[in-house]
């Protein structure tokens, strides 16, 4: 069993029990920061002589989780293309997810991968040099561990809940995608809409012995 805390005083887990095939594990983020579409760059120009990467961003995300990509400006010049994002996952190795950016684009591109660095942004060249881009972050966090299924939503033996001051467990089981082999591909979207005044947990079931990358002990 394990305490762990940030020095901003998130708490992650709380309890590891680990066998030999098979185990529980508890999975905490304490007061994560609401989606927001420009949450690490807001309106950043682009042009269409050539790519336009962004390596500065103005905040990071909190936790482990999935980056948004919105064109702005002046969206008839948004020309298709790929948007490139580069960065860490949970454990710290090097992940980069590609978004598909439609000709003249004014929505958001929701990713998948969850992301706890973003180190740069590659916009393509673009149609004209009117269009602007932001890049946010998701509802989707980061699991700790692989899973070879769901076992966190729709098992009765599993508790999944979201509290402000007394744990409450939600009425719809979150939307929970895995990967039995990339870390970043298992994530856990809460049907209560992620806000800094609540924690949330997950209890699951996984057979990933793996020490978690941000145990401080």
């Amino acid at each position: 069993m394990s305490n762990q805390n940030y020095n901003d005083g998130r708490l992650i887990r709380v309890t590891q029990v680990i066998p030999v095939r098979g185990g529980l594990y508890r999975q905490f983020w304490q007061k994560p920061v609401a989606a927001s579409a420009s949450y690490m760059v807001s309106d950043t120009a682009s042009n269409s002589a050539s790519v336009t990467t962004v390596s500065t961003f103005v905040a990071t995300p909190d936790f482990a989780r999935n980056i948004t990509i919105t064109p702005a400006g002046t969206t008839a010049d948004v020309a298709a293309g790929t948007v490139s994002v580069t960065g860490t996952n949970i454990r710290g190795d090097a992940i980069t997810e590609n978004f598909t950016i439609l000709a003249n684009q004014s929505t958001t591109s929701t990713g998948s991968y969850a992301f706890a660095t973003v180190t740069q942004v590659v916009i393509h060249a673009q149609d004209d040099d009117g269009a602007t881009w932001s890049v946010g972050i998701g509802d989707k966090l980061g699991l700790e561990k692989l899973l070879q299924y769901n076992s966190i939503g729709g098992n009765a033996a599993v508790a999944t809940g979201t509290t402000v001051s007394n744990f409450t467990r939600e009425g719809t089981a979150p939307t929970v995608t895995v990967d039995t082999q990339s870390i970043h591909k298992n994530t856990v979207n809460f049907n209560t809409a992620l806000a800094a005044t609540k924690t949330y947990v997950v209890d699951m079931i996984t057979d990933d012995p793996a020490k978690p990358q941000q145990d401080e002990t």
